[in-house]
């Protein structure tokens, strides 16, 4: 797509359908990758233009840059907060085989 195409009204409809979605779902990155596909097909780029919009968004040096920086953050938190590496483990929660039977 060049730079001097206009789009007009028709670019809020990704954003409509991103916030739509995020609050019907409640599942804000299924939403965001919805609404990119709406952006890419309203760009009028087709179902190819999708593939093209992920390499050169974050096929660049900025995005691996930050994606570092997060996970070093995401690193220096974990360790300082001792929670398990796991997501949603509750270490001291019994589980269902230590309860015995009744």
């Amino acid at each position: 797509m060049e730079v001097t195409d206009y789009i007009g009204p028709l670019s809020l409809v990704p954003a409509a359908v991103a916030v739509i979605l995020a609050f019907t779902t409640r599942n804000t990155v299924f939403s965001l990758a919805v609404a990119c596909l709406v952006g890419v097909l309203v760009a009028g780029e087709g179902l190819l233009g999708f593939p093209k919009l992920l390499v050169g968004a974050l096929g660049t040096e900025s995005f691996s840059w930050i994606l570092l920086l997060e996970f070093f953050i995401g690193k220096l938190c974990k360790d300082a907060s001792g929670v398990p590496a796991s997501v949603g483990a509750k270490p001291n929660e019994p589980t269902k085989h230590s309860q015995g039977t009744y």
